[in-house]
């Protein structure tokens, strides 16, 4: 592959470039349901690029995940935590090797068998645990650039919420546009755009305009996904999401992110 992409003059901008690269990695895909028994999660997942499993942890295990990651939360937010984080420009707080501080996120939530069966299911037999995160808002009114829809990557990238209090749409729920992850004609241009441009052009985010449009067009509506303590959300991080603003307390949510 290495050989390839230098045998393409001026490679790094070019379409080939971008064509040869998605080949090699559509490759990696393999989707196979013998490798998970939540059948009907993984039909959801493949039709609408996301699935909420309500109740997936009780309310008493996510206190006690609670309880575990409040040091380490206070912390980052104070701006005093040693540990690995990273704070957004806006002030949103990203606590990193969040299985390292919590016993129990780790044994329930990012070790799962059955989120990561589905993760293998879905994306590939080879997929693997990349980033174990817990995501924190707390101030109250400050507009994110994440909370312009927008998708992640063309490469796919399967994600795991596990919400550890109650989300209202005062709390900052998550919001995606089911189906809009699947590799349809509408998409060639963004993903291509993607690949060119990078972090200095738009890196898949989308103009007001532009959503009006494609939902006119392809019937994508925005589903804002509220849940009590322990919901779990299972998303094809292709499909275009956004965050929303916190308007009343916090929302503290655990991330599993797996690829290949």
């Amino acid at each position: 592959m290495k050989r390839l992409m230098e045998a393409i003059p001026g490679h790094l901008g070019s379409y080939f470039y971008y064509r040869a690269i998605r080949h090699h990695m559509l490759g990696k895909y393999q989707h196979d349901p013998s490798l998970t028994e939540a059948q009907e999660s993984l039909q959801t997942l493949r039709r609408e690029g996301i699935c909420v499993v309500p109740d997936f942890l009780s309310r008493e295990e996510c206190q006690e995940i609670l309880e575990e990651l409040t040091p380490a939360i206070e912390q980052t937010v104070q701006g005093t935590y040693k540990g690995d984080h990273v704070v957004s420009p806006q002030r949103t707080y990203r606590l990193a090797n969040a299985s390292s501080v919590s016993a129990r996120a780790r044994d329930l939530f990012y070790h799962n068998q059955m989120i990561a069966s589905l993760a293998k299911a879905y994306v590939s037999k080879n997929a693997y645990s990349l980033r174990q995160e817990v995501d924190i808002k707390v101030h109250v009114g400050r507009v994110q650039q994440a909370d312009t829809p927008h998708f992640d990557n063309w490469r796919l990238t399967f994600k795991a919420f596990l919400y550890l209090e109650d989300v209202s749409h005062e709390n900052a729920p998550f919001a995606f546009y089911p189906g809009t992850h699947a590799a349809l004609p509408w998409r060639g241009r963004y993903d291509y755009e993607w690949e060119r441009d990078g972090p200095t052009g738009r890196y898949g985010h989308f103009f007001m305009q532009e959503m009006v449009q494609l939902q006119m067009e392809h019937g994508f509506e925005e589903v804002t996904y509220v849940g009590k303590a322990g919901t779990l959300i299972l998303a094809d991080f292709r499909g275009i999401h956004k965050g929303t603003t916190l308007d009343a307390g916090r929302r503290v949510l655990l991330n599993n992110t797996f690829t290949v």
